[in-house]
């Protein structure tokens, strides 16, 4: 009797041994699983409100140039705080500082602006991202008159309108901080400082009549001094 009751008791403890470690095992592998499908990367896609502030020398001439613009932005941060960026978008600008024939008036116009770039952030949690980064991009302006007929001594009359395109390649760095006030929710906020290494503006005046249509366009070369564009918005993050 007493041999029974001690191979049945070192069968249990044998039996309850082996759950004891194969439970240990599982605990060993769910961490491991728990740590190998951490999130590489976080996104954030966000809605903001830029004022992009320009001056450029265009053939000699300086242009003052601010705008407001509506942009989309992403930001894509790893775990080992490498991060990449992009905006575009796009509103109306204004400058002061040069006329159409006949319009001294400030000039109105559409602006539209994209940036590319990378960097790192040096602070990136649940609750607080912090990044700088180097970036490129493009930033353009259109303004036109409205039309108003014209005696051409060639065409006869005709509606003649003038236009004008400053376009700026730019080269520089923002800095962005956000704040997640919810899980995937929160606000964010961009100071953007750019070099315009490459400027230039397409300008003209256009004949139409009907069907017909001439343009006579004149092309300028020159640089941007700088660019300033301050920016707030809402932020999407998973």
């Amino acid at each position: 009797m007493k041999k029974i009751i001690f191979i049945a008791l070192s069968a249990v403890l044998a039996v309850t041994a082996t759950f004891a470690q194969e439970e240990e095992t599982a605990q060993e592998e769910s961490a491991v699983t728990a740590e190998t499908s951490e999130k590489k990367w976080t996104n954030n896609v966000g809605v903001q409100l830029s004022v992009p502030v320009s001056k450029y020398k265009v053939d000699g001439e300086k242009i003052d140039q601010w705008g407001i613009s509506f942009d989309l932005m992403y930001m894509g941060v790893h775990r080992n705080g490498f991060t990449v960026k992009a905006t575009s978008g796009g509103g109306s600008a204004s400058t002061g500082n040069f006329s159409f024939e006949g319009d001294d008036d400030r000039q109105y116009g559409a602006f539209m602006r994209g940036d590319l770039g990378a960097g790192y952030s040096f602070v990136h949690n649940e609750k607080f991202t912090l990044s700088a980064l180097a970036m490129f991009g493009i930033e353009g302006a259109t303004y036109e008159t409205e039309k108003k007929s014209f005696a051409h001594d060639e065409l006869g009359k005709v509606d003649k309108n003038y236009t004008a395109t400053l376009l700026g390649f730019t080269l520089g760095a923002d800095i962005t901080a956000a704040m997640y006030t919810r899980e995937h929710f929160g606000w964010y906020a961009t100071i953007a400082a750019r070099y315009i290494p490459l400027a230039g503006m397409v300008s003209g005046v256009k004949y139409e009549d009907d069907d017909f249509t001439r343009s006579d366009t004149y092309t300028t070369m020159g640089h941007g001094v700088f660019n300033v564009t301050p920016s707030f918005g809402l932020v999407w993050r998973w």
